[in-house]
C-alpha cells in the first residue's frame, strides 16, 4: 500500500511538471516611469509570464508606451490603457487601442464598460458601489452584468492594492463584495483576474501570494490559480486576435490570404 501511495505522488509529480502553469499579472501601474525597468525585472523574479503595465489615458501616456518600448525582459509585456469610466466607454476605448494592448476601465460608474467588446478588463467594480442594501451587498456587479462580461470575454478584477492598502471595516467591506462577484463570476462564469496594482516594486506579490487572497475570497484552488494563469491569457488572446489581420471575426479565420490581402486590420467590429 506504501509503494502504491509513492507512485501516486510520482505521476502527480510528473503531471505538475509537465502542466505547469505560466502566471500574469495584468494590472501593474508604476507610479515612477524611471522604475519600469527594476518592476520588470522584479516580476521576472516573482515568476510570472508576462506583466501588463497600465497607466491612466492622458497627456503622459504616449511618453508611458515609448519607455515601454525601451525596455527589454525575458518576460511577455503589454500595455494597458487606464480609462476612469465616466465617460463613452465604446469610443475612449477605440481611441486607446491604437497604443495599447489591453483595455481597463477603472470604477465604472455607468453600464456601458461591460456592454462594450473593446474594454478588457473592468477594475475595481466594487468602489462604484454606493451603500449596501440589508440583505446582500451591493458590489458594483450584478447578474446582467456578469452575462454581459462572460459572453464579452471581460475580465472581473480582484485588485490586491485594495486589501492591502485599507485596514478595520473599510478592508472587511471591500473584501466582502469582493467575495459577492466571485460568486457572481462562478454562476455566470465570467473570466476573474486577480492582479496586484502595484504602483512600485514593494506591492508587487508572487503567484502563491496572490493565489492565497483569492482562497481568502472563496475561490477554489483551481479557480484562484485560473484567475492568474487561464483567465488572463483568454483575455491576451483575445488582445492578440484583436491585432491579427487573420481573424475576420469571431470564430471566423483566415487560413490563406489569396492575391486580396487586408491593407489595414479593423482593431474593433470584426465580432
Amino acid at each position: 500500500m506504501k509503494c502504491f501511495y509513492v507512485l501516486l505522488e510520482s505521476i502527480y509529480f510528473l503531471i505538475h511538471i509537465k502542466t505547469k502553469l505560466k502566471y500574469y499579472d495584468l494590472h501593474i501601474q508604476p507610479s515612477d516611469l524611471n522604475e519600469l525597468e527594476r518592476t520588470v525585472s522584479f516580476a521576472k523574479n516573482f515568476g510570472f509570464e508576462g506583466i501588463c503595465l497600465a497607466y491612466p489615458v492622458g497627456r503622459e501616456f504616449k511618453k508611458f508606451t515609448d519607455e515601454i518600448g525601451k525596455l527589454s525582459a525575458g518576460i511577455e509585456i503589454f500595455i494597458g490603457g487606464i480609462l476612469n469610466g465616466s465617460g463613452d466607454a465604446r469610443k475612449e476605448s477605440r481611441k486607446v487601442l491604437k497604443d495599447a494592448d489591453i483595455v481597463l476601465v477603472d470604477t465604472c460608474e455607468n453600464n456601458n464598460a461591460p456592454k462594450t467588446w473593446e474594454v478588457d478588463v473592468l477594475c475595481r467594480p466594487e468602489h462604484s458601489a454606493r451603500r449596501d442594501f440589508m440583505d446582500q451587498k451591493d458590489s458594483g456587479i450584478d447578474h446582467v452584468m456578469a452575462k454581459l462580461m462572460a459572453e464579452r470575454c471581460i475580465g472581473m478584477e480582484i485588485n490586491f492594492a485594495d486589501i492591502l492598502n485599507s485596514s478595520g471595516v473599510k478592508r472587511a467591506m471591500i473584501m466582502g463584495r469582493m467575495r459577492q462577484n466571485v460568486h457572481l463570476a462562478r454562476k455566470y462564469d465570467a473570466p476573474v483576474i486577480i492582479t496586484s496594482n502595484a504602483r512600485n516594486q514593494w506591492e508587487m506579490r508572487a503567484p502563491g501570494e496572490l493565489v492565497a487572497i483569492g482562497k481568502a475570497l472563496g475561490m477554489t484552488d483551481r479557480e484562484a490559480k485560473n484567475a492568474l494563469s487561464k483567465n488572463p491569457r483568454k483575455i491576451i488572446k483575445k488582445a492578440d486576435d484583436r491585432k491579427n489581420p487573420d481573424v475576420i471575426m469571431r470564430g471566423l479565420e483566415v487560413v490563406k490570404w489569396g492575391q486580396l490581402k487586408p491593407c489595414e486590420k479593423r482593431m474593433w467590429g470584426w465580432y
